[in-house]
């Protein structure tokens, strides 16, 4: 039998079900699709010293205190690649919080021509996604 059978993966590796506590199923700790100035979606997961930065001044006291205040073990980052913040940031967070994060994995397709982003015919379906195998 697997070691993996019933374990549930996080950034650092498979944990015990029953060592959650508190999960929020449907976050984002740092999400960038769009490049504004660019007029340009997002399309590739690189990494970037200035996003880990910001999220250790911003994320990292909010995340210790849902930990520590208010009993939250994990959460699950619901940002597509290649939006999110390059995995090895997510880890970096992950321990320097004592939260888990569990990745989630796939791609979000929009489908509506003039809604947010979607500005142009080839933008409705995710050009990393187009690249993908």
């Amino acid at each position: 039998m697997s070691t993996m059978t019933g374990k549930i993966m996080t950034v650092c590796g498979p944990v015990d079900p029953s060592s959650l506590t508190r999960v929020l199923m449907h976050e984002h700790l740092h999400c960038a699709l769009y490049e504004g100035a660019a007029e340009r979606l997002v399309v590739e997961e690189k990494p970037d010293a200035g996003r880990l930065a910001y999220l250790r001044e911003h994320a990292v006291p909010l995340l210790r205190e849902c930990r520590s205040e208010h009993g939250m073990t994990a959460f699950l980052d619901a940002s597509m690649p290649p939006w999110r913040g390059w995995t090895d940031i997510h880890t970096t967070i992950s321990r320097e919080t004592g939260v888990h994060t569990i990745l989630c994995t796939g791609f979000y397709r929009e489908m509506e021509l003039g809604v947010a982003w979607v500005k142009r015919p080839e933008m409705q379906i995710w050009p990393y996604v187009r690249k993908a195998p």
